[in-house]
């Protein structure tokens, strides 16, 4: 789009190199990221997280079963809030998984030290820990519950 000068603003010429290189929506994609905890809520956001977004499906990892079963009740309230926030249908359906560790809010405000009366979580430091974390699971399932 042109201004009165006859000047292409940088932003749509962007766009348009971007929806040649297939990433129409990184805008709207990369303000779904940074403003996630407006759009969920800090108790949702302290839980989950998008993890990708590709032809209008959204991604979310839950942290634990409990919220991804959350999330599928909230999954129609969070598309429309992430569409009106868009000003486009950005997302189209949302699917839920559920993966071990601290959401990138949580790390966030781990980082600046727990709130008054936040609980602290032992989950795993490293990614060895969290294999071996998940091969413990995995066995004791194996062996019918027992380790």
């Amino acid at each position: 789009m042109r201004d009165p000068d006859g000047l292409v603003a940088l932003r749509d010429v962007l766009a348009q190199a971007a929806g040649k290189l297939g990433f129409s929506d990184a805008l709207a994609t990369g303000a779904l990221w940074r403003g996630w905890s407006d759009i969920v809520g800090d108790d949702v956001a302290g839980h989950a997280e998008p993890t990708s977004l590709k032809e209008g499906v959204l991604r979310i990892r839950a942290d634990s079963p409990v919220w991804a079963t959350e999330l599928g009740y909230l999954a129609e309230d969070i598309r429309a809030r992430i569409n009106a926030n868009a000003g486009a249908e950005l997302v189209a359906k949302i699917l839920v998984w559920t993966g071990p560790g601290k959401t990138a809010t949580t790390s966030a405000k781990s980082a600046r030290g727990p709130a008054v009366g936040d609980e602290t979580e032992d989950l795993p430091d490293s990614p060895m820990e969290a294999f071996e974390r998940a091969e413990n699971a995995w066995r004791k399932t194996r062996s019918g519950g027992h380790p």
